[in-house]
C-alpha cells in the first residue's frame, strides 16, 4: 500500500475536491483504495456518505488497541476498484487538544502501527488532512509515502509551502530515527516530498520557475464560468466525483492527467 498524503496549511485550497476526486480515479482503474478523512469537519466523510458513524479516526488514537476495521466502511464500489473510508468529525477536535492524555508508547506512530493490519488489503492510502501541524497531522505524515501540497497562486496559501518544509524535515528525521521499516529506495517505506500542486489556477499568475519546491506540471485551473460552478456544486451535492458527473470536463481531464503523472513521472 501506497499511502499518500493531500496537505497544505492554508485552508481552502481545495485538498478535500482533489483527495476525493483522486480516490475515485484510482479505483475506477481498478485499484483498492483507503481514504482517510483527517479533519475535523469531516467534509470528505460527508462526500462519503459517512459522517455519522459511530466508530471513527478518533477511537483509533484514543484507543491503540483498536482493530482500525472497525472503524473502516465501504464508500464506492466502481467496478473492480472500490474505496473504503477511514471517517473522521468533531470529535477530532478534543482529542488534538487533549492527546497527552493518550495511554501509548509512541504516540506519534499510532496512525502508521494501526494501518499495517489493512495494509495489504488496499493499493493505495489517501489521506485529506486539516490546515494544522497537530497531533492527528503529524501522525498522518509519520504514515506517509509520499506528501502533495495542494496549493493556489496567492501568498498566503504558498506561505505554507515553507512552514511544510519545516514540519517535512521534522517528520523525515522522525523517520529515519524510530521508524524500523523505513527505506528511502522502497515505495512502500519511503517518506517523500512528491510535490505541489497548483490549484485554482489562473494563466499567467504564478510562475513555478521562481519557487524552490518541485511543482507537479499539471494544473488544475481556476473554475470561473457558472456552467461548470454549476457541476461542481452539483457533483458536491449528489456527493459524486467530477469525474464520474463530467468526465469530458476541463476539471476531470486534468485531474486524469495529474494521476497520471503522480503515478508515472518521478
Amino acid at each position: 500500500m501506497i499511502t499518500y498524503s493531500f496537505i497544505n496549511l492554508k485552508g481552502g485550497v481545495g485538498k478535500t475536491t482533489i483527495s476525493t476526486n483522486t480516490a475515485y480515479i484510482l479505483a475506477s482503474a481498478g485499484a483498492k483504495v483507503l481514504f482517510i478523512d483527517n479533519d475535523k469537519q469531516g467534509n470528505a466523510s460527508y462526500f462519503f456518505n459517512a459522517k455519522d458513524k459511530e466508530i471513527t479516526l478518533a477511537d483509533v488514537f484514543l484507543n491503540p488497541d483498536l482493530d482500525i476495521q472497525k472503524a473502516i466502511y465501504p464508500a464506492r464500489k466502481i467496478q473492480e476498484g472500490l474505496i473504503d473510508i477511514l471517517p473522521s468529525n468533531m470529535t477530532l477536535l478534543p482529542l488534538n487538544m487533549k492527546h497527552t492524555e493518550i495511554d501509548a508508547e509512541d504516540k506519534t506512530f499510532i496512525l502508521k502501527n494501526a494501518l499495517k493490519a489493512v495494509e495489504d488489503k488496499y493499493d493505495f492510502c489517501i489521506i485529506d488532512n486539516a490546515p494544522d501541524i497537530n497531533f492527528t497531522v503529524y501522525n498522518a505524515l509519520i504514515a506517509t509515502n509520499q506528501v502533495i501540497i495542494v496549493t493556489n497562486p496567492d501568498d498566503y496559501a504558498n506561505s505554507g509551502l515553507n512552514e511544510m518544509d519545516i514540519q517535512f524535515q521534522n517528520v523525515l528525521k522522525d523517520r529515519q530515527l524510530y521508524d524500523e521499516s523505513y527505506n528511502e529506495h522502497d515505495p512502500q517505506n519511503n517518506f517523500i516530498l512528491r510535490g505541489a500542486l497548483m490549484n485554482k489556477y489562473i494563466t499567467n499568475t504564478y510562475s513555478k520557475a521562481q519557487s524552490k519546491y518541485k511543482f507537479f506540471k499539471t494544473n488544475i485551473n481556476l473554475i470561473n464560468n457558472y456552467a461548470s460552478n454549476k457541476r461542481l456544486f452539483e457533483a458536491i451535492n449528489l456527493r459524486k466525483s467530477m469525474i464520474e458527473l463530467s468526465p469530458r470536463s476541463l476539471f476531470a481531464r486534468q485531474m486524469n492527467k495529474f494521476i497520471d503523472e503522480l503515478l508515472y513521472d518521478e
